[in-house]
């Protein structure tokens, strides 16, 4: 398979994880159709605010730092491409 099926990711505090883990299975690996949650140390919408216009007008899209975090131990070239581009616009 070229592309693997598109996978539904949520970022989630990890009290929310906790409220409402009795409502759903959690799988021993991945299978098509499944639901990802990923349990974050903070908030995900915290980086809302400071975020460009495209993000505004899509509000359940993530933060660019949040997004470069979730994927900088990523092997695939492509995403290592797009992570380089992303970095360049860090001010650090």
């Amino acid at each position: 398979m070229i592309n693997p099926e598109p996978e539904t990711w949520y970022a989630i505090t990890a009290q929310q994880w906790h409220a409402h883990k009795n409502l759903v299975r959690v799988l021993p690996e991945k299978e098509p159709g499944a639901i990802c949650y990923q349990i974050w140390t903070y908030e995900p919408k915290v980086c809302h605010e400071k975020t460009s216009e495209k993000r505004l007008k899509n509000p359940q899209s993530v933060d660019v730092f949040s997004l470069w975090l979730s994927f900088r131990e990523s092997e695939d070239v492509r995403i290592q491409i797009v992570l380089d581009e992303i970095e360049k616009g860090f001010e650090w």
